[in-house]
């Protein structure tokens, strides 16, 4: 039997990191590409978040959850607050009901909340693709 302090030696503890300097640049360049990001990711940990707690992996399930609240702090911290700006208090609020939302779904005994949402971040993320594609600003696909 191989030895603990051997093993640690020999594990690899980070996967490598694999720098993509065209979304880096892409993503300096155009923030609408950005935000979309933060979207689609937001709804993967969600759907993530969803398939740990039917699985009943609740420690996993936590740690998708806490990416989601990140994910949605980052849109809130895009937002531009300005009197005139009445969509960025608007989002606000929204972005404040999903994040209530994520903090019910940590201990429901179903999906409701987490449901709810997926559903609300998902259909942001379809309504930014519309709108990017419309404005003829249409992003390269994500991975």
């Amino acid at each position: 039997m191989e030895k603990l302090q051997d093993q640690i030696s020999t594990t690899p503890l980070l996967n490598t990191y694999e720098y993509n300097r065209e979304l880096e640049a892409e993503l300096s360049e155009k923030p609408h590409t950005y935000i979309l990001l933060l979207l689609q990711r937001t709804v993967e940990k969600g759907l993530q978040a969803k398939e740990c707690h039917e699985k009943g992996e609740l420690v996993a399930k936590g740690f998708h959850l806490g990416r989601m609240t990140t994910l949605v702090d980052a849109l809130r911290d895009r937002l531009v607050f300005k009197e005139q700006n009445i969509i960025a208090y608007n989002f606000a609020e929204l972005y404040e009901y999903v994040d209530f939302s994520i903090q019910q779904a940590v201990n429901e005994a179903g999906t409701e909340y987490l449901e709810s949402a997926i559903m609300i971040m998902n259909e942001l993320k379809q309504a930014w693709e519309e709108a990017l594609h419309l404005t003829g600003n249409s992003a390269t696909p994500l991975q």
